[in-house]
């Protein structure tokens, strides 16, 4: 994979090299679960990261590691029985770090924290060589609390924005650095989302889980929005729970075919 589509790469280096380094002074603990060799899928393997943890829980009062787990759950099932090999950076309410054989100073800056944390979580997708890795997250926004699903690919206009969270892209015109096969990836998994009727939004963010995977595509999905009391009603029940992971389901394996048959995707992206 090209790694980034940039029109300037010596203000990054460091930080790529960083990140390559810390995967090889760790490694997961976990043997290869078990999957299907002959796989016609695309996404031969597939990482799902359910975000957060227990430790790490997430924006406002509701514990949205504990849905964002039952998601990827739910999906790892759907997707293995579809032949797809696929591995979850975390079972349970621990942190992914909590596995690493190492003492959990990913980045040796003398402290274990929450980078520390999303260290590991690119390790993973490294380790298991992932050709999509999917962030699975719910939001939690106060200003607007609307139904949405939005899919955030890596991107920044300029390096001086390196970890400002707070500038998000929609255009690639304005992006000077950033991930384009998983550009593509969100913005063509946003239409499926769409046939669907489901109102979605794309953007790029400077996100460390996705500016240190290596996997063929990577993004971070935000399902809904945990501040709306209606969806924070729709999560506690398994019937909730299907309904995300079902979409996402079928939009990734409506996007599998239409690559397959060589379709081209509509050009309708509105943010």
């Amino acid at each position: 994979m090209i790694v980034f589509w940039m029109g300037k790469i010596n203000g990054l280096m460091k930080k790529v090299l960083i990140g390559g380094m810390v995967f090889f002074n760790s490694w997961i603990a976990h043997a290869p679960e078990t999957f299907v060799e002959k796989n016609p899928n695309q996404f031969k393997t597939i990482v799902l990261d359910p975000g957060h943890s227990d430790y790490y829980r997430g924006k406002g009062y509701v514990n949205e590691a504990k849905y964002n787990l039952k998601v990827a759950l739910n999906l790892k099932e759907k997707f293995e029985k579809e032949g797809y090999g696929v591995f979850l950076t975390r079972k349970d309410g621990k942190n992914v770090n909590d596995r690493l054989r190492k003492n959990g100073d990913l980045n040796g800056d003398g402290r274990i924290n929450l980078e520390d944390e999303i260290l590991a979580r690119n390790n993973f997708s490294k380790y298991y060589d992932a050709d999509l890795f999917l962030s699975l997250h719910f939001d939690y926004v106060k200003s607007d609390t609307s139904s949405k699903t939005q899919i955030i690919y890596y991107g920044l206009s300029d390096k001086k924005n390196l970890i400002d969270r707070k500038k998000n892209f929609s255009k690639y015109e304005n992006l000077n650095y950033f991930n384009r096969e998983s550009a593509d990836f969100a913005r063509d998994l946003s239409v499926f989302y769409r046939r669907k009727g489901i109102k979605t939004e794309n953007y790029a963010a400077d996100l460390g889980v996705l500016f240190f995977n290596q996997a063929d595509k990577a993004v971070l999905i935000e399902l809904d929005n945990l501040y709306n009391s209606r969806i924070r009603k729709k999560v506690e029940t398994e019937k909730g729970i299907e309904e995300y992971a079902n979409n996402l389901f079928e939009c990734l394996i409506g996007y599998e075919r239409e690559k397959k048959g060589g379709l081209s995707f509509e050009d309708k992206f509105v943010n």
